[in-house]
């Protein structure tokens, strides 16, 4: 039952005279007592009087013996009936609004106060009384309640609690406020951490996805922008097989973004519309956005070449300064950006590779002659910056090249950086492992199988494709504290190689590099299950060596 009483209440005759709570209180221990024993009570209106004395000691409380003391007095049960007085008929509008307000400031300031919050189970459960109570709540007291969840969504307990509420209130009021999609973002980042936030987000996440792509046709600006903001990075960090199989809801993303695109839009807007594009792209098929009914945009052209032409140009006015800022705190967001813009790239490339030229919804050959020019300066000053930026890593600063010797030749391409080089601190596993490198390559790779007008230019990245293809079969690797961010690139530099090999420069930079050597463990790696014969790469039998093992 919902709390019936009024704020100052006449005391009842088995607590005694209950003050009003002091206006200046003061942490003495004679006032902590009385507001104990006013918790500890067992009516309502000594309880509401405690809470109302609680409320202003937390402010000048911080020893850690009077914050559980205080704590282990709640009755947590009556905070939930607090929790829930906006929703009583019963109550006056102005006395439940009062209570759900005292009620969620207690349990803010415990969330702030009290070591290990976020995985306090007893505190973490109010989670669904604060999320029910969002909808009623006046502006203040919603900005206090998602502050609160956004405490407790920094835990793992936390996270399961707010991802196993009723959200769909919560939901609907969310994307008004400023951090109020970060509650839900942060909450499925560690929630995935478990196997019940797995399981939950799982049941939870159609709903999601369904309502804000929805919601970011109708919404105004600032909506719109927080809601693509918080779809950016939610698509960038959950794992793909839990995307619901369902399209209907990507179709819709779609259309937003193809309006936003081609009508006025901000730097910001076009960021996060590209970064939701990358994500999506990787588990649904690229026909979904590439090949529509394309409406003309500001140029005349149709959409898919005025994006991919926007994405383009983002990279070309990128790339030149981008390595004087390898160390500043902003790289790792540029390289974020510009991972997302080679991956619609990377996507494009492999929908035409595999569009019928006979399908009626084949690109205009004009409008693909264009992009190809645009395509290929592009790349040109991508292979530029990779050899900047794998130099940067691992030749070290001017004046300490890598050694040149004969005795370095005969040596497999470098992954190990010398001592004076330079990378961003905030790429954990230095330049394979940075998210631009990663998509550029791939993309790269894409685009010289394809494509041979860039191949002979391609020849002088040998030791960075090499390099990488060695760091990809490390097996050392697995022991380094990066251990779980490994990528393989292997897949990718098969098509690189593949095209840069068959020109001049790249076959003599391969075979000067020892590529077959590397190559050729790879493939006896390869077949360490079998019981096959390996030849050596002269014909012979491999040291007489037969690799056995299973199947």
């Amino acid at each position: 039952m919902n709390p019936t009483f009024h704020i100052n209440p006449q005391p009842s005759s088995s607590t005694g005279p209950p003050p009003a709570a002091p206006t200046t209180p003061s942490a003495d221990s004679q006032t902590v007592t009385q507001c104990l024993s006013y918790l500890q009570a067992k009516d309502d209106t000594a309880r509401f009087v405690g809470l109302a004395m609680l409320a202003s000691i937390l402010k000048n409380v911080t020893e850690r013996t009077i914050l559980r003391k205080c704590w282990e007095a709640m009755n947590y049960k009556f905070l939930d009936r607090l929790l829930k007085s906006g929703q009583s008929a019963k109550t006056p509008p102005e006395q439940a609004k009062d209570m759900v307000e005292l009620a969620v400031n207690v349990i803010h300031a415990f969330s702030l106060l009290l070591p290990g919050a976020s995985e306090n189970i007893m505190l973490v459960l109010r989670a669904p009384g604060l999320i029910a109570a969002s909808p009623q709540s006046s502006e203040d007291t919603m900005k206090t309640i998602i502050e609160t969840l956004l405490v407790f969504a920094t835990g793992e307990k936390g996270s399961v609690a707010v991802l196993n509420s009723e959200l769909t209130p919560f939901l609907e009021v969310a994307p008004r406020f400023d951090h109020g999609l970060q509650v839900i973002l942060v909450a499925t980042i560690n929630g995935l951490k478990t196997e019940a936030g797995t399981n939950l987000m799982i049941k939870i996440l159609p709903e999601i996805l369904l309502r804000y792509s929805n919601e970011l046709s109708t919404s105004d600006r600032p909506v719109r922008l927080r809601i693509l903001s918080f779809l950016s990075e939610l698509l960038s960090q959950i794992p793909s097989q839990l995307l619901p199989p369902s399209t209907d809801w990507v179709t819709t993303i779609y259309t937003t973004i193809r309006t936003l695109i081609t009508s006025t839009h901000n730097e910001k807007e076009r960021t996060y519309a590209t970064i939701i594009c990358a994500s999506l792209l990787h588990t649904y098929p690229p026909n979904l956005l590439f090949q529509t009914s394309d409406a003309p945009s500001p140029t005349g052209k149709p959409f898919t070449f005025f994006f991919i032409r926007l994405i383009l140009i983002d990279i070309r006015t990128t790339f030149p300064a981008l390595l004087e800022q390898l160390s500043s705190p902003s790289y790792t967001t540029i390289s974020h950006r510009l991972a997302a813009d080679f991956d619609v790239i990377a996507a494009y490339i492999g929908y035409l590779v595999v569009l019928d030229s006979l399908d009626a919804t084949f690109p205009d050959p004009e409008i693909l002659l264009k992009l190809r020019s645009e395509i290929c300066e592009t790349f040109s000053l991508t292979i530029e910056f990779l050899r900047d930026r794998w130099d940067a890593a691992y030749a070290g600063a001017a004046g300490y090249e890598m050694d040149t010797s004969e005795d370095q030749k005969r040596k497999a391409p470098r992954d190990e950086p010398l001592n004076l080089t330079w990378d961003s601190k905030d790429i954990e596993g230095g330049a394979p492992r940075d998210p631009l490198v990663i998509s550029a390559v791939r993309a790269l790779s894409l685009w010289l199988r394809e494509d041979d007008s860039l191949r002979k230019e391609a020849g002088g990245l040998m030791d960075l494709f090499l390099g990488l293809w060695k760091q990809s079969t490390d097996e050392d690797a697995k022991s380094k504290q990066y251990s779980g961010l490994r990528v393989d690139y292997r897949l990718w530099l098969v098509c690189a190689l593949e095209g840069t090999i068959t020109e001049r420069n790249g076959k003599e930079a391969f075979q000067n590099q020892h590529g077959w050597e590397l190559l050729w463990e790879d493939v006896k790696k390869a077949y360490v299950t079998r019981n096959i014969p390996v030849v050596g790469l002269h014909g012979d039998h491999d040291g007489g060596e037969q690799i056995s093992g299973g199947k």
